[in-house]
């Protein structure tokens, strides 16, 4: 950043320059070095302090706005997961590998075979307790974290992304997508709890998935529409 001040015989050119080579100046420091070198800047920085004040104020209350809503979700979702009420085994011979548990219901039709999906998805880990002994827990000074859900790995609802799209049926996504979208209405959201060998398996999806790892997504089946072609502008399952 070049800052040319003064008047006359007093212009100078002052440069200011982040801390190495490889990081930009930020708002912080470019403030901090008008308010040094531009009598402008100083004579007009309550207006500029009220202004950033009133800035930081919003943006702390939409992240509490959002981690509220977060935390809010996250009830809802193990809540569902603490009941069977809801819980409906999609497949395979009965061993549990893809359930699902309906949280808003949808209309109409379910998808064929062939169909276009376009989609909503935040995907959580299966969270594995660590057992701790009654001192491990004193030395911790916190309990063990409670609840099923672990860390989001991945969502299309991040505000840099978009709704998800694949054909349905084409094994262009894990078994237990096509599993449980085929079973789900246009507005629907449901929460698929998917085993691993309907998800990663072994694999996994390094690194953000690791091996014979148990998936929570909550899914919302936004639309779908048939397609003669069969083409996808889908993303492959290994990028999911």
């Amino acid at each position: 950043l070049v800052f040319v001040g003064g008047r006359g015989e007093m212009r100078k050119m002052r440069t200011l320059s982040g801390k190495s080579n490889l990081k930009r100046p930020n708002l912080k420091s470019v403030l901090g070095f008008l308010k040094t070198n531009s009598a402008a800047v100083r004579s007009g920085w309550l207006s500029v302090k009220m202004a950033l004040d009133e800035s930081n104020t919003q943006i702390l209350a939409e992240r509490e706005a959002a981690r509220q809503a977060e935390a809010a979700e996250l009830a809802e979702l193990e809540a569902a997961l603490s009941t069977d009420e809801r819980a409906v085994e999609l497949c395979c011979a009965g061993d549990g590998g893809i359930v699902k548990r309906v949280l808003r219901p949808g209309e109409g039709g379910t998808p064929p075979t062939g169909s276009l999906i376009s989609a909503h998805y935040t995907g959580r880990l299966q969270r594995e307790p660590v057992p701790r002994s009654p001192s491990e827990e004193e030395e911790a000074k916190q309990p063990v974290a409670s609840g099923k859900l672990g860390g989001v790995f991945d969502s299309s609802r991040a505000p840099s992304r978009s709704t998800f799209q694949f054909t349905i049926g084409r094994h262009e996504v894990i078994e237990g997508w096509d599993v449980g979208f085929a079973t789900m209405q246009r507005g629907e959201r449901s929460l698929l709890t998917i085993a691993p060998h309907y998800a990663y398996g072994e694999a996994g999806s390094p690194p953000k998935i690791q091996a014979n790892a148990t998936l929570h997504f909550d899914v919302e089946l936004l639309d779908f529409s048939e397609s003669l072609s069969g083409d996808s502008s889908g993303i492959d399952k290994d990028e999911l």
